[in-house]
């Protein structure tokens, strides 16, 4: 590696909470080597994600030439770890570890997203919610910059442009990335009860 302190944004969060649409956004700066497969289709499987071989094996890293100033990787806690969809965990605290000793400026960013609609989600992809799966690690993580799949859908590029991450963003992509709102087919009409009194 060169003098010059390489970055990377390492992007988790619970399956479901906009991995992939945020993966988009942070893909799409030409000076970030990130998902760029993704950019260019609708969906795409996390065993296809550049780093995916390293999420279980984080030495791997140790042999990557590393060619780029930016980097950009999302792991999905739990992603499905093969062609087959089979359920795995990444080790993201070893990954983490072995980019610091690669002398990265690695920064964590968590994403979220409304935990009814994760249930949902999670059940329709696990057969069960997921989320503690998550959750159990996110203690490990220091220092994370925590990101709104629901803020992302309201505001838009005012919502990323205030976000402080440590890689360049394509702010003209993020129009085109969130055309569709995945929350909408979630949401259902509700006849309004009344409140009762305390």
């Amino acid at each position: 590696m060169s003098s010059l302190q390489k970055k990377i944004l390492v992007l988790i969060g619970p399956q479901g909470s906009g991995n992939h649409c945020w993966s988009k956004i942070f893909s799409s700066h030409a000076d970030v080597y990130g998902w760029s497969e993704l950019t260019k289709k609708y969906w795409v499987g996390h065993n296809e994600e550049p780093f995916h071989s390293s999420w279980m094996n984080p030495n791997l890293l140790y042999d990557m030439t590393w060619d780029c100033e930016y980097y950009f990787t999302n792991m999905s806690v739990p992603f499905g770890g093969d062609v087959k969809g089979n359920k795995a965990i990444p080790k993201v605290s070893k990954f983490i570890e072995v980019l610091e000793d690669l002398r990265f400026d690695v920064q964590v960013a968590v994403t979220s997203r409304d935990k009814n609609i994760l249930d949902l989600q999670q059940t329709r992809r696990w057969n069960v919610p997921t989320v503690h799966e998550f959750l159990d690690i996110l203690p490990e993580i220091k220092d994370p910059v925590f990101l709104s799949y629901e803020s992302l859908l309201l505001y838009k590029e005012k919502y990323v442009r205030s976000l402080r991450v440590n890689i360049p963003i394509d702010y003209s992509s993020i129009s085109n990335t969130i055309v569709n709102d995945a929350n909408q087919k979630y949401i259902c009409d509700f006849k309004p009860t009344k409140l009762r009194k305390r």
